[in-house]
């Protein structure tokens, strides 16, 4: 099934619903994976979005140049504003595209609607969505409108709800509905049919929470503190909401398999709460009672000046510390301060990390970073961090890169001999090689090799392998792939440019130079 979506990945209890609204239970969680490998970042880079109110960003590749762009949807100035990225690191100066219809825009995404092979822009404004077809050169089309009736609309995501293959938009409003616009081939969008959920209805995740092949949702609200889970219908369609208490309002709310057992999670952030929520899920689309990862310090009471309101906002899951388990980095808005929570091996999160997100030195708390993303900007293999700053007197895009050095992970420093004909014996020295799982030649796996210490294995070039990079994986945190281009087969000539290491699941990789 298709999914576009801000993030899609997600602690485990037994099945325990027993009615539509069901009691909270909270539970705190400290300290439970103290042995994460701590990120690290280089300090935030602003970029001006050349318009007003940028709360919500997006990344992509909307020009096919291999590096990623920036878009961010401008709430006070009814257009967008695409930044491209240069191939020698940082952006181009914002070009905005303006809205012939529709105000307030709010949440963006980019996907390729009408198949192709070039990304669009879908942005969810007060009534309508709205569409910018992509050209493949980094400029936008005009702009095309659809009605959603969400009442002020707020969150969306784009995902195959319908089952044909086709991207559709599911946008949440605040008059308390959330409506699903089906797409079509042409990259349009047909008429919306609606559901009634919660007081307020902010964000929405949107996943297969019961296996059953069909699209569910998860809504946030942000009067009430609940959230509201919507399973599909066999009939098409969906249920009518499941309430669970969650002790706050909350514009966000994201699904991830934190524990990878192979059931989302949910994830919350909150107005005026210090914590991170997250709820378990389980096989049959229930989910568990919140569980609450500390985020902002606490203050003792009677500091001066006090301190904002707490307000946590955008969330993100992916692996930035490269041990292969999913973290999550949640925005402290008021605070101007970004935090990451390690992941673990058990699904539990570590002691939040954080990072400046922007200007602290204002009363209000600087830049107001908002809505966050996780994206691998300057190509090195590792996720960065991705802001929009959308309040006062901001109106930037702030872009955090990823400087942490895996701990566990494999590395190849060199082979020997650089060439030869199939059958040759060939030794890589490196570090981290013990428990190597495989080992290949341009794609082709060696059917012969032999770690012979952490630093040294040895492999036979295959038949069938032609030249290009040879790769070794290893079972670290769950697996590293570790590549040397290249290795030439019939004494074809080459240089050797590097070395990279990816990690799976979560497609981090860091590269590093010989």
């Amino acid at each position: 099934m298709t999914n576009i979506s801000s993030q899609n990945h997600s602690l485990r209890t037994t099945p325990w619903l027993a009615r539509p609204l069901v009691a909270l239970g909270l539970l705190l969680a400290t300290g439970l994976a103290s042995q994460a490998q701590t990120p690290t970042f280089d300090a935030i880079t602003k970029y001006s979005s050349g318009a007003s109110g940028n709360y919500f960003v997006a990344t992509g590749d909307l020009n096919g140049d291999g590096v990623l762009d920036m878009v961010t949807s401008n709430l006070n100035s009814t257009s967008v504003s695409v930044l491209l990225g240069r191939a020698a690191g940082g952006f181009d100066t914002a070009v905005p595209y303006s809205m012939t219809y529709g105000n307030n825009p709010s949440q963006l995404a980019m996907a390729d609607l009408n198949q192709d092979g070039k990304l669009d822009v879908v942005v969810a404004t007060e009534s309508t969505v709205i569409v910018m077809l992509g050209t493949g050169t980094g400029t936008l089309g005009v702009s095309r409108y659809y009605s959603s009736m969400a009442y002020k609309g707020y969150g969306m995501k784009l995902y195959d709800v319908t089952r044909d293959g086709i991207l559709d938009a599911v946008v949440t409003g605040m008059g308390g509905r959330v409506a699903v616009l089906p797409g079509t081939a042409a990259g349009t969008f047909g008429f919306a049919r609606d559901y009634l959920v919660g007081s307020s209805p902010r964000g929405v995740s949107v996943g297969d929470f019961n296996h059953d092949g069909r699209a569910d949702m998860v809504v946030s609200d942000a009067n009430q503190p609940n959230v509201y889970v919507l399973l599909g219908k066999a009939s098409s369609g969906f249920a009518d909401p499941v309430t669970y208490p969650i002790g706050r309002a909350t514009y966000f709310v994201e699904t991830a398999d934190l524990n990878r057992d192979g059931q989302l999670d949910i994830l919350v952030s909150g107005i005026q709460n210090a914590s991170l929520g997250v709820l378990n899920g389980n096989a049959d689309g229930t989910f568990g009672p919140l569980v609450a990862y500390p985020v902002i310090p606490t203050v003792a009471p009677g500091t001066y000046p006090p301190p904002p309101v707490n307000y946590l906002t955008g969330i993100a899951v992916g692996d930035v510390n490269g041990d292969g388990y999913p973290d999550v980095v949640v925005n402290d808005a008021n605070n101007s301060k970004i935090y990451v929570l390690p992941g673990s091996s058990t699904g539990t999160l570590g002691a939040a990390v954080p990072f400046a997100g922007g200007n602290s030195s204002s009363a209000l708390g600087g830049n107001f970073p908002f809505d966050v993303k996780l994206a691998d900007l300057n190509r090195d293999g590792k996720l960065d961090i991705v802001v929009a700053n959308g309040q006062y007197y901001e109106n930037t895009l702030g872009t955090l890169l990823n400087t942490t050095v895996y701990s566990n992970a494999p590395t190849l420093t060199t082979l020997s001999p650089t060439s030869g004909p199939v059958g040759t014996s060939v030794t890589f020295t490196g570090t981290n090689l013990t428990g190597a799982t495989s080992v290949t030649f341009n794609g082709t796996a060696a059917t012969t090799f032999t770690v012979v210490d952490a630093t040294t294995l040895t492999a036979t070039v295959p038949a069938g392998a032609t030249t290009g990079p040879v790769t070794v994986t290893t079972p670290t945190g769950p697996s590293f792939t570790v590549t040397y281009p290249d290795l030439v087969i019939d004494n074809s000539t080459t240089s050797v440019a590097g070395v990279s290491i990816t990690a799976s699941p979560y497609a981090t990789t860091a590269k590093f130079t010989c």
